[in-house]
């Protein structure tokens, strides 16, 4: 497996950036500061394939690219929690499967190539395999998909991608590690 941190340019950004927020955050009654951002490691199952992570405000944005169109990822936290928040911007032309997975429960997501698009979603956790997730429950994850010029797109993507919020329900027990695989239904 490939592993991807942090470079050092951007960690010396990220050192920057989380203290010029700490010192312009507000102090909680013990007079501390705002965390700084954690430093994610990242193992991809494939040579080719690439994650790359940025931040946009606390939230951590993972940006997967994958030649083949089919691969995985393991991401860990060496110390502390991961994000409360994590996207991940997917760069392929179609999305036949999603799984994310935090080792309880795991999510599938598959977004449809005709009738609009619309977005499948399933779980499967606690031997309960394949189980519809309700629109508006813990596990449902956003989806959007995203043209070059940043505006809703259609699929098959030339240059977008697919902005996938990890459901919080997945986040919310702190796992150390959250595991991907994705299919891209126009891989090459």
């Amino acid at each position: 497996m490939k592993r991807y941190a942090l470079g050092k340019a951007m960690k010396a950004a990220l050192a920057l950036t989380a203290g010029f927020i700490a010192g312009c955050a507000a102090t909680g009654p013990a007079g501390s500061a705002s965390a700084a951002l954690p430093e994610l490691e990242i193992s991809v199952r494939k040579p080719a394939d690439r994650v790359e992570v940025r931040y946009e405000g606390t939230a951590a944005v993972l940006d997967v690219t994958s030649p083949s169109g089919i691969g995985g990822a393991t991401v860990r936290l060496p110390t502390g929690d991961l994000p409360r928040t994590v996207f991940l911007c997917l760069h392929l032309r179609g999305l036949e499967s999603l799984r994310m997975s935090d080792g309880k429960a795991t999510v599938a997501v598959s977004v449809l190539s005709h009738s609009g698009n619309p977005v499948l979603v399933h779980l499967d956790k606690g031997g309960q395999r394949e189980v519809k997730v309700a629109p508006d429950g813990p596990y449902q994850p956003g989806v959007k998909v995203v043209g070059p010029d940043g505006k809703p797109g259609g699929i098959p993507l030339q240059d977008g991608y697919f902005r996938v919020e990890v459901p919080k329900a997945l986040l919310e027990q702190r796992p150390a590690v959250l595991n991907l695989e994705w299919i891209d239904f126009y891989r090459g």
